[in-house]
């Protein structure tokens, strides 16, 4: 690795216990050159990314969204049971669904080296990127 990334661990304010994207020190990326850098530095030309998780919420995965995709799903197929199957637990396996991931949280990659990444781009036009140790991305600034 490079000796330019940092080691964190996940921050939290005492009073919130909340994610603090302004307190996370790594450097804020603004401009696709610095991103094309970042990806330089991290060295992940040629890896494969075997695992993504979203740290928070994903809004449009939520259950309820997912049973508003099927009814409209089985609906339009004119199944006479869509109102039984557009409850989650009776999809099935073959029901299609978004695999876009509405987020306000961080993701984590995970590449096929076994390198994890953590992905913050909560802030409009700005992304922070960090490589995990330990299994920790995220590090207080000092003041």
């Amino acid at each position: 690795m490079k000796s330019d990334l940092k080691s964190s661990k996940i921050l939290f304010t005492k009073k919130k216990k909340e994610y603090s994207f302004l307190d996370w020190n790594v450097e804020l990326i603004q401009k696709p050159s610095e991103l094309m850098q970042k990806f330089k530095s991290l060295d992940i030309k040629n890896k494969t990314i075997t695992n993504i998780r979203c740290v928070g919420l994903c809004y449009n995965l939520r259950e309820d969204m997912l049973e508003e995709d099927g009814y409209n799903y089985y609906e339009t197929k004119n199944n006479k049971d869509f109102e039984t199957l557009s409850n989650y637990s009776n999809f099935l396996l073959d029901t299609p669904f978004s695999r876009h991931a509405e987020i306000d949280e961080v993701i984590i990659l995970e590449l096929d080296n076994k390198e994890r990444f953590e992905i913050d781009f909560s802030e409009a036009s700005s992304i922070k990127i960090g490589i995990c140790i330990n299994g920790m991305a995220y590090k207080q600034k000092q003041n």
